[in-house]
């Protein structure tokens, strides 16, 4: 699917190499981070650089909609099936409230659930605002040279 957008933004002028290692560099953090409030750190910044670009959020919200029921599947089952025994921190195995008398919602859970959700949400936004800006025969282009 190619969804690139011809504008003239900061986004779209820079090179093709440049957006890979950015696009890099903003995917190690979130595989490092497991606190949601850092990855929701980190799509803030996202945002603050991509909004000046003017490239319409609108479009890339179009994209990611489908998503949001996956979405919100993965914090609900996460809420419930999360070990809380691994966790460190006795304020995570807090049971928030429970569904029977096996199925319990734990502080730990939930922010799992949360760190998974920012996680993907990040990582396809940033997959998006890529393919928005950068043409195919440019990435091909560039990708035949490396071989």
């Amino acid at each position: 699917m190619n969804n690139y957008l011809d504008q003239e933004t900061y986004i779209h002028r820079l090179d093709v190499r440049t957006k890979l290692i950015l696009f890099i560099l903003i995917l190690v953090p979130i595989f490092t981070f497991n606190d949601p409030l850092y990855l929701l750190g980190i799509l803030a910044l996202l945002l603050v650089a991509i909004i000046p670009s003017k490239l319409p959020l609108g479009e890339v919200m179009k994209t990611i909609k489908p998503l949001i029921f996956v979405f919100v599947i993965i914090i609900v089952l996460t809420c419930f099936t999360a070990n809380t025994s691994k966790l460190l921190n006795e304020a995570n195995k807090e049971v928030l409230f429970s569904i029977g008398s096996s199925l319990h919602a734990t502080v730990g859970g939930v922010k799992t659930g949360l760190t998974f959700l920012l996680r993907m949400f990040t990582m396809v936004f940033v997959t998006v605002v890529f393919t928005m800006t950068t043409p195919v025969d440019d990435l091909l282009e560039f990708l035949n040279k490396i071989k």
